[in-house]
C-alpha cells in the first residue's frame, strides 16, 4: 500500500530534525521507526556529555495554515488532555522532492505550554467572531507565533468591533534555537 504524501512529508521532517540534533553533537533517534505514531513523542535526544534526555515532538508543514497540535479545546478554552512532554520542533518546508528546503523553529517545553495556553485562550475567549464556536475545536499554532509575533488589534469586518490584541509570550523568533532543546 502506498503511503500518502502527508505521512511522507512528516517522516522527512522528523528525520531532518534527527539530522540537525546529531549535527549539534547530540544522539537522537526517531521513535516512530520503532512505534507507529507514539503519543506526544517523535524523537528521543540524548546529550552524550551529561546523559540528559529530551522527548521531542515534531510538527511539519508549510506554515500557510496553523500547525495542528493534536489537542482539542472546548468553547471556553479548556484543552482536553493537555500535556507537553518536552521541547517541540516545527519544520517549515517549501518546494518538492529533492528541491525541498527547510526552516526549523524550536520551543522549550515551558515555552510550548505557555504559547498553547495563551494563544488558545485568546482565540477562544477574546477573538470576536460572528458565530458560536464548536465545543471540539482543534488547537493550532501559527507560524507568526513561532517568529515571536502576536495579533494586533484588528477590525472585525462584519461587526466593526475590535479583537483584543494577542501578546505573544515568546518575545523572540524561535528559528534555529536548538539551545531550547535543553532548556
Amino acid at each position: 500500500m502506498a503511503r500518502n504524501n502527508n505521512v511522507r512529508i512528516s517522516d522527512i521532517g522528523e528525520n531532518m530534525v534527527v539530522v540537525k540534533l546529531m549535527q549539534n553533537g547530540w544522539d537522537a533517534f526517531n521513535v516512530n521507526q520503532i512505534f507507529n505514531n507514539y503519543k506526544s513523542i517523535d524523537i528521543v535526544c540524548v546529550n552524550p556529555d551529561d546523559g540528559r534526555m529530551q522527548l521531542v515532538q515534531v510538527k511539519t508543514g508549510t506554515g500557510k495554515n496553523a500547525f495542528p497540535t493534536g489537542f482539542i479545546s472546548d468553547n471556553k478554552g479548556n484543552i482536553k488532555g493537555f500535556e507537553i512532554r518536552g521541547p517541540w520542533v516545527f519544520v517549515v518546508y517549501s518546494g518538492e522532492g529533492v528541491n525541498m528546503t527547510f526552516k526549523f523553529y524550536i520551543l522549550s517545553k515551558s515555552e510550548m505550554e505557555e504559547l498553547i495556553r495563551t494563544s488558545n485562550n485568546w482565540y477562544m475567549n477574546e477573538y470576536v467572531r460572528d458565530n458560536e464556536i464548536s465545543n471540539q475545536t482543534p488547537v493550532g499554532i501559527k507560524l507568526k507565533y513561532l517568529m515571536g509575533e502576536g495579533e494586533g488589534d484588528t477590525m472585525h469586518t462584519t461587526h466593526n468591533k475590535k479583537h483584543a490584541a494577542y501578546i505573544n509570550p515568546l518575545g523572540h523568533n524561535a528559528e534555529n534555537r536548538w539551545d531550547k532543546i535543553w532548556e
